[in-house]
């Protein structure tokens, strides 16, 4: 198989809020980005947090690197759950609202899974 071809998803569950973890795994993807990986990322549970508006100045900034995965056309989901209400316009950032269902249907597509 061509490093080129490889999908790469990362999943983020476990962070209630866009802390250090969830920075570097956000700078982790691009940097997969760069090797021509076909990187999606996915939020799930409390992590979805990250998604939504945030204040400016928050540290970790993870601003940044979801705006830089927008602009290079990567795919950001939210997978939906009966604890967490999320919908498109709750982000920033063009994320994409899928069920468990489909989001299992990724996970089996992909290559590589790493969990941030």
């Amino acid at each position: 198989m061509n490093k080129k071809d490889k999908k790469i998803m990362l999943f983020f569950e476990s962070s209630p809020f866009a802390d250090d973890r969830t920075a570097e795994g956000l700078r982790m993807g691009l940097g997969l980005t760069i090797c021509n990986d076909n990187v999606s990322v996915a939020f799930a549970d409390n992590a979805i947090n990250a998604l939504r508006k945030t204040v400016p100045g928050n540290i970790p900034d993870v601003v940044k690197p979801l705006e830089m995965l927008c602009e290079m056309k990567k795919t950001i989901y939210a997978v939906k759950s009966k604890n967490m209400r999320f919908d498109e316009k709750d982000s920033p950032y063009t994320v994409t609202v899928i069920e468990k269902d489909k989001f299992f249907e990724l996970l089996t597509d992909s290559d590589v899974v790493i969990t941030c």
